[in-house]
């Protein structure tokens, strides 16, 4: 998403005082590559919005106003029952009055307010008061819709040398991408099938679409220190009204109607490094024996120390001492795996009592990066100077600004643009 803006609604009063409340209404939200628009509702009352926030396709878990909230379900039922979705005049006939689209858009944004942050919410004006009140009194709970993309479990663990999986993929799409991170990459880790076979390139890609049900493994090389990394994947895909929207930057916002957007999922995935077996008894000839006494010749076999490795130069050597930061078990630490660095118009909704005022079917792009100056992702791949942080927020975000362009890329060529 690149902008939210209210565009139609009116004041809405969160108590008996004036000045407490925020103008409320329908939400408009421009995407970035295809330019379309969708529309929603503010899900806290007292968060603020940011113009041009990104935004991702998100669960109720995640908003802090659906979270452990008893009404949550109520909040889908009034998306469905509210303006647009239901006309001006139909929803007048329910309150017997004449409600204008402000009025409609403020008092069914104001009985959201009233479940998600318990807030008075009223226009000060009988007709729409009496829409808010109508609202929340008939509302029941609706369910919250499947997430249109998820990877299941959300984090996997293993050690350095084992396949670490299965990840499971589940969507509504049918092109998937995917992305291993880069810093899963350097250590030399790879996506696999259950069969063992590579499917990803040397950038982490998936090297083709990945679909509904497919299980998704991370193989990590024997000698790689301990780490990790994300999986991502992403597509366009079919989200249902009732899905929450999410930003970093933003207030949380509830989508109206069927869209497609670009929504990207993530599982974290953790090893550690593989267990050192233990050294066997060394027994270099030539080497006298720590416990020898002044007779013990020069022949005689020393048993090294439990743990103790000996330097392969002790055997014939003059000194027969062992070699200074050696491992248990006679192995040299590997070097440090290096990490790379690197990565207008608005629309109005339709005419009065009609149902199609919301748009359904609408392409849409969701990054998780913010829109670059010339309307496309900011590119966040190699020589942009930021180092990929595992696991960390800002390395999510990398990852999603990522996958989000080859997505992109890949769905115009699939379309011939």
């Amino acid at each position: 998403m690149s902008t939210s803006r209210i565009v139609v609604g009116e004041f809405v009063f969160f108590g008996d005082s004036k000045d407490d409340g925020a103008r409320g209404g329908l939400m408009e939200m421009r995407t970035v590559d295809p330019v379309a628009a969708v529309f929603g509702y503010s899900l806290d009352a007292r968060s603020a919005m940011k113009l041009g926030s990104p935004y991702e396709v998100g669960r109720w878990s995640g908003v802090s106003t659906l979270k452990d909230n008893a009404d949550a379900g109520k909040v889908n039922w009034i998306l469905r029952h509210g303006f647009p979705t239901v006309g001006v005049d139909d929803l007048g006939k329910l309150v017997q009055g004449r409600l204008t689209k402000a009025q409609a858009a403020a008092a069914t944004q104001a009985a959201v307010w009233r479940l998600t942050n318990h807030v008075k919410g009223v226009l000060n004006s009988p007709v729409p008061d009496r829409l808010v009140d109508y609202l929340v009194s008939h509302a029941v709970d609706v369910e919250e819709p499947p997430a249109p993309l998820s990877l299941s479990p959300a984090s996997v663990t293993g050690s350095a040398g084992s396949v670490l999986g299965p990840i499971g993929i589940a969507t509504t799409g049918d092109q998937l991408d995917g992305l291993l991170a880069p810093e899963a990459v350097a250590a030399g880790a790879v996506l696999t099938d259950r069969e063992g076979n590579v499917l990803s390139d040397g950038a982490g890609l998936l090297t083709g679409p990945a679909k509904n049900g497919d299980p998704l493994f991370v193989k990590v090389p024997a000698g790689a220190d301990a780490g990790g990394g994300t999986v991502a994947v992403a597509d366009y895909v079919p989200v249902e009204g009732g899905m929450a929207l999410v930003s970093p930057e933003s207030q949380p916002l509830i989508l109206i109607g069927l869209n497609k957007f670009h929504t990207i999922a993530r599982a974290e995935v953790r090893w550690t490094a593989a267990a050192v077996p233990p050294s066997p008894t060394a027994t270099p000839s030539g080497s006298a024996s720590p416990s020898a006494g002044p007779s013990a010749g020069p022949s005689a076999s020393p048993s090294a120390s439990p743990g103790e490795s000996v330097s392969p130069s002790a055997t014939g050597g003059p000194s027969g001492s062992a070699s200074p930061g050696a491992r248990p078990g006679g192995s040299v630490p590997p070097s440090a795996t290096g990490r790379p660095t690197g990565p207008g118009g608005s629309a109005s909704p339709g005419d009065s009592g009609s149902p199609s005022a919301v748009p359904t079917s609408v392409p849409t792009t969701m990054p998780s990066s913010p829109p670059s100056a010339g309307g496309v992702l900011a590119s966040t791949g190699a020589g942009g100077g930021i180092r990929v942080a595992a696991v960390a927020g800002v390395g999510l975000l990398m990852v999603g600004g990522v996958l989000a362009l080859v997505v992109e890329r890949r769905r115009r060529r699939r379309h011939g643009a």
